[in-house]
């Protein structure tokens, strides 16, 4: 998946998608809200390079900013410089308590760089999300968090003029799942996710170069193997799927990808004496940017 503005066929998709923007008179946004030329880049390539799809999408994109003030000032309040790091998104500390997780300032960075998130999905407490985080807090500190990481993947491509591909997240998904997995993903408490994957992704594609799951309990594979198929041939690719043996971690496949480096970083960051690593429990890590 080496995108790269050095391929002029995705440069001139990205020009043309600029010129049927400005003549959009259905959904528009202020000057300072307007598309960076590598979040268009994100569009043309999610929806491989259909134009006319990807002005839908963007539609879509503006429409969920634009619906309410909150989440309508938060692109303007990262561009500004009013948010420096997560522990700025609003409602980070609530939502931090049940759903322990960096989506932006994890430190970690693959071989070439890139920023690692790190999400503990098999521990969020979705029972306790309900009663204490309205779905409305929920969508904005996620709208918060996903303009954060584009915010930063553009300060990666501006300050990196010779990247040869596009700049972008790898995220890992830690699923040990301490309660049980059907306990902690049952119907009645996956509305935040189900909002995550069916609204704000789309709002935000190919922000991930990789997707990496890890400690996945046997359970999963037998809905993995019916959810995939609901989930475009892209985005699978992008999928590997771990267990818990930190040694097949290592193995030829993720280290080509992201470096060994990486991967012990990543051991380390997860390593507590009940997820299932086998390692001493260590200094919790705040998730924050000191």
């Amino acid at each position: 998946m080496e995108d790269s503005f050095n391929d002029e066929a995705l440069v001139i998709a990205v020009k043309e998608l600029k010129e049927m923007l400005l003549n959009e008179t259905e959904i528009k946004v202020e000057d300072c809200d307007l598309e960076s030329d590598l979040e268009l880049a994100f569009f043309v390539i999610g929806w491989k390079y259909d134009l006319k799809k990807a002005m839908v999408t963007i539609g879509n994109s503006r429409r969920l900013r634009n619906s309410s003030e909150k989440f309508r000032v938060a692109r303007r309040n990262i561009r500004s410089g009013s948010i420096i790091s997560s522990k700025d998104f609003p409602h980070r500390e609530i939502v931090n308590k049940y759903w322990e997780h960096d989506h932006t300032n994890t430190g970690i960075h693959t071989k070439d760089m890139m920023p690692v998130a790190v999400c503990r999905v098999g521990e969020v407490d979705l029972y306790g999300m309900q009663e204490n985080v309205p779905v409305a807090n929920f969508q904005e500190y996620m709208i918060y968090a996903f303009e954060y990481r584009l915010y930063m993947l553009e300060n990666i491509w501006k300050k990196k003029s010779d990247l040869k591909f596009l700049p972008r997240f790898v995220d890992i998904h830690c699923l040990n799942c301490p309660r049980g997995f059907l306990s902690t993903f049952s119907y009645s408490n996956i509305q935040y996710f189900r909002w995550w994957m069916g609204v704000l992704g789309p709002a935000y594609p190919e922000q991930c170069s990789h997707v990496i799951l890890v400690n996945t309990p046997w359970l999963f594979y037998g809905g993995w193997n019916i959810t995939k198929s609901w989930l475009p041939t892209r985005t699978v690719d992008k999928i590997e799927i771990l267990g818990s043996d930190t040694v097949a971690w290592k193995g030829e496949s993720l280290i080509s990808k992201i470096g060994t480096d990486c991967v012990d970083k990543i051991i380390e960051y997860l390593s507590r004496e009940d997820d299932g690593l086998n390692k001493k429990k260590k200094k919790e890590n705040t998730f924050e940017t000191k």
